[in-house]
Order: structure tokens, then sequence, then C-alpha cells
């Protein structure tokens, strides 16, 4: 197996937070209703997350394989989080 392939779990989970860490400084721009950090929470974190559990899987990698599992669930982790600091 190439050796770039056998640490594509580590690329995508490093990825997956540099756009969630780049989508918190970005501005909310235009009249959309979706701001940066719930398309990179809904869509883009989701789906690196699922590419890098396959490729940890496959490597067995288990450590990673939870990393990116909590890449997966990002919405819901950045929800609870952001409620427990801003909460009423």
């Amino acid at each position: 197996m190439n050796k770039a392939l056998k640490k594509m779990h580590i690329y995508t989970f490093a990825v997956g937070i540099l756009v969630l860490a780049v989508s918190f400084i970005l501005p909310a721009g235009g009249e959309t209703a979706l701001k940066p950090v719930g398309a990179a929470t809904v869509f883009i974190c989701p789906a690196l997350g699922i590419v890098g559990m396959v490729f940890s899987l496959i490597n067995k990698k288990y450590f990673y394989l939870i990393l990116n599992a909590l890449l997966v669930f990002s919405f819901f982790v950045v929800m609870a989080v952001g409620y427990s600091l801003l909460g009423p």
C-alpha cells in the first residue's frame, strides 16, 4: 500500500480540524442562512470524518477512528460546547 494512503486517516483528521478552525474565523457573509461554522459542521467535517474512519479501519488505527468519529459528530459537539459556554 502506498505510504500516503497509510497516513490518510491522519490527513483527513487534520484537514477536518483545519476547516473547523477556519470556519470560526470567517465572517458570515451575505443573506445566507447557513453560516461558515454550520456549513463546516454539517457538510465538510462529517464527509472527511467518514473517509478518515474508513482509512483508520483499514490501517487498524483505532485512536484515529475515535477522532474521526468526533468529526462526524462535530455539529453536535460544537452545539454542546456553544450551549454550555453561551447558555441561558
